[in-house]
């Protein structure tokens, strides 16, 4: 393991603690008009399939995203969400770095007929963004790419889940746990 890998087991235990010590994040808020709920946090690692982000980012890095959930009405039977989402995926190895931003919209349904932000519940999505990539011996450039992913709600407000990402030099798995509020 690297030293980044540490560090973001760290920041995923310091995060997990500190939702299981706090009794006001025991369900998310209403929303507010136009507002959108339940917006959340996460934060992980950045597992990169590509060589130009692990050799100049490391095999791990860290991961932090937030989820705007928009307040569009869903007149489909299955209920879903549609989620915005703004995320940095960064990572230095040998005096190098690797920066991403995903900037992305998606739809999320709730497995077996349930809530996509139900406790015990599993979920999946997919959607399409801009992932926008700086580093080492790399131009800063905007990539369109798309996403799958796959996730269980602990609680109503406390998830894991798991994403792919597949965009030109910026491809891989981010693994996160991450708070509604």
């Amino acid at each position: 393991m690297n030293r980044t890998t540490n560090g973001v087991t760290t920041s995923v235990a310091v995060l997990a603690s500190t939702i299981a010590m706090h009794p006001a994040f025991a369900a998310p808020g209403p929303g507010l008009p136009l507002a959108g709920s339940p917006t959340s946090i996460s934060a992980g690692v950045f597992l990169p399939s590509g060589s130009d982000a692990k050799s100049a980012g490391g095999n791990s890095q860290l991961a932090f995203n937030f989820n705007y959930t928009l307040p569009v009405p869903n007149p489909a039977s299955v209920p879903t969400q549609t989620v915005l989402s703004l995320g940095l995926e960064s990572g230095t190895t040998a005096g190098k770095h690797y920066t991403i931003i995903p900037i992305t919209a998606g739809q999320v349904v709730g497995l077996n007929g349930g809530s996509p932000t139900s406790g015990g519940q599993a979920y999946a999505g997919a959607g399409v963004g801009v992932y926008i990539i700086n580093g080492s011996g790399f131009a800063t450039a905007g990539r369109i790419g798309t996403y799958g992913e796959l996730g269980y709600n602990i609680t109503s407000n406390l998830y894991a889940e798991a994403r792919y990402q597949d965009v030109s030099h910026a491809s891989g798995f981010t693994l996160q746990a991450g708070l509604r509020f």
